[in-house]
């Protein structure tokens, strides 16, 4: 009934469908939750229905879907316009992507263990977090502390040799 009312209001004119698009960017952390319109000076809010199934091609960007519904005169199909995308305020790590590895259980990174008294080998191991907002060419995210080393370069091979380090090679093996 919701989704018929929107039909209706947006076929009417009452309401405008609106993409907002994050340049630069390809994925979304977490939807904001709330989002402004510049339109000639005039501040016009608009409501965050959910990201976009569908890249735009031409930008290659992720797209936000808004809802307006005080839309100044003129203001229509094909115009552009400046908008401002309101989150809650975070806390987090900032991690460069980089550091990012992608599984089947989720995203996670690899942090240096502390070593124990006499041990000269470093060790590291996989971390759960769980990505905010990205900023630039890195990441916000939960599941790290601030104090955390963690690999930037390399964590891809870490990854890759996860649990061979048990693995005993034969004597036949180079």
């Amino acid at each position: 009934a919701a989704r018929q009312a929107l039909v209706d209001a947006v076929a009417a004119g009452r309401t405008l469908l609106v993409r907002a698009d994050l340049l630069g960017q390809r994925s979304l952390g977490e939807l904001p939750h709330a989002a402004r319109l510049d339109v000639d000076g005039i501040t016009v809010p608009a409501r965050v229905l959910g990201v976009m199934s569908q890249a735009a091609p031409e930008l290659q960007s992720v797209g936000v879907l808004l809802r307006v519904d005080a839309a100044p005169r003129g203001f229509g199909a094909g115009a552009r316009a400046p908008v401002t995308l309101e989150g809650e305020s975070r806390s987090g790590v900032l991690v460069p992507a980089s550091a990012l590895v992608y599984g089947e259980q989720g995203v996670h990174v690899y942090r240096q263990v502390p070593a124990k008294a006499g041990e000269r080998k470093r060790r590291y191991e996989a971390v759960a977090v769980t990505l905010r907002q990205a900023q630039g060419d890195a990441w916000l995210v939960d599941g790290l502390d601030a104090r955390d080393l963690v690999v930037v370069d390399g964590a891809g091979v870490l990854w890759s040799l996860q649990g061979i380090g048990a693995a005993s090679a034969g004597d036949d093996d180079d």
